[in-house]
């Protein structure tokens, strides 16, 4: 529906013992079904807009925290570097130092393997991958498929526990 129809209200006249005239110019109106209609056709967009716009959220924490995990890795990187080129460098007369070493090495198992703190939804019923989870809500961005539940860690258990990994 692109438009909403509008009618011409007439407004009837009666006198007693003459005949019923009317005036043709009277207010516009909408038909309350064609208005429902549009008022519906206006919140789906809506609804449609905030949707977006969450996903958006979503993905640009995942890119942040994605970002940061570079960042975590070059910095790791770097500190490797400069300790074995300090060994290099100096040759016999001064080791690297083995905290800082053995500190960096600990760090970099902990980079390499992610903690299970990590977030990954499982794809929906109908196999869509397009997912997430906020206010208490995990859903399908593609087919609407949704879990409530009392905060978000609860949905995103709920959806997990009923939706096979694939």
């Amino acid at each position: 529906m692109t438009e909403v129809h509008r009618y011409q209200v007439v407004t009837m006249l009666s006198a007693a013992g003459a005949t019923i005239g009317y005036d043709p110019h009277g207010p516009e109106v909408v038909m309350a079904s064609a208005f429902d209609e549009a008022t519906q056709l206006f919140l789906d967009a809506a609804e449609r807009c905030v949707a977006s716009e969450r996903r958006e959220k979503e993905l640009q924490q995942r890119l942040t925290a994605a970002d940061e995990r570079a960042d975590m890795a070059t910095s790791l990187i770097q500190r490797i570097v400069a300790n074995f080129d300090t060994k290099i460098e100096f040759h016999e007369d001064v080791e690297p130092n083995d905290l800082e070493h053995d500190q960096v090495l600990t760090e970099m198992r902990e980079f390499l393997s992610p903690k299970d703190t990590e977030w990954r939804m499982n794809p929906c019923k109908n196999g869509h991958r397009d997912v997430g989870a906020a206010g208490g809500v995990a859903h399908c961005y593609t087919c609407d498929e949704k879990i409530t539940a009392a905060n978000t860690q609860e949905a995103f258990e709920q959806w997990n526990a009923t939706h096979p990994a694939t």
